[in-house]
């Protein structure tokens, strides 16, 4: 994420799945106005916990993917690392699509469905190659599958890597 958006001029960004807010804290460290969602209210309270140690702030919202109103070109990257997101549903990516702006970017990183790990289904882990079916509305700027650590640290997982770009 952090080689993702170093190119990047802050916006606003939607972390979606914050959790516990490593991603929220550091783009609000570089400059981004962020809404972090996730359905833990407590993850998120470690969330804005931590921005406030590290002098900056996040906007929280506890939320399902469901329930969440994405807006419509509102902002400028979102950020999906192990977010559990149903990406495989045409809806719901209809919605990340309409609330990026025009030129936005999609930072996805997550695990892969493989015969060496599997996982229940609301994990929504992908086969391989299935993500550039699912976003095939956007450009692709980069994508990578590979063995690598995770930004949470080990062990090595099989892990897809995305940047997407809405089209104009």
């Amino acid at each position: 994420m952090m080689e993702s958006t170093k190119d990047l001029e802050p916006g606003t960004v939607l972390d979606v799945g914050a959790g516990q807010g490593r991603n929220a804290v550091w783009l609000a460290q570089q400059g981004w106005d962020v809404t972090a969602i996730d359905i833990s209210g407590a993850g998120l309270a470690v969330a804005s916990a931590n921005a406030n140690k590290v002098g900056t702030s996040i906007t929280t919202v506890k939320t399902t993917y469901e329930d969440f109103d994405f807006g419509t070109e509102r902002w400028d990257l979102i950020v999906m690392i192990l977010s559990w997101a149903p990406v495989s549903d045409p809806a719901f990516v209809a919605r990340l699509n309409a609330s990026l702006r025009p030129g936005g970017v999609l930072v996805f990183e997550h695990v892969l469905k493989t015969e060496r790990q599997s996982f229940p289904p609301y994990v929504h882990a992908m086969p391989s190659n299935a993500l550039l079916s699912h976003l095939k509305d956007f450009h692709i700027q980069k994508y990578e599958e590979g063995v690598w650590l995770g930004d949470w640290g080990g062990p090595p997982a099989e892990l897809v890597c995305m940047i997407a770009i809405k089209k104009r």
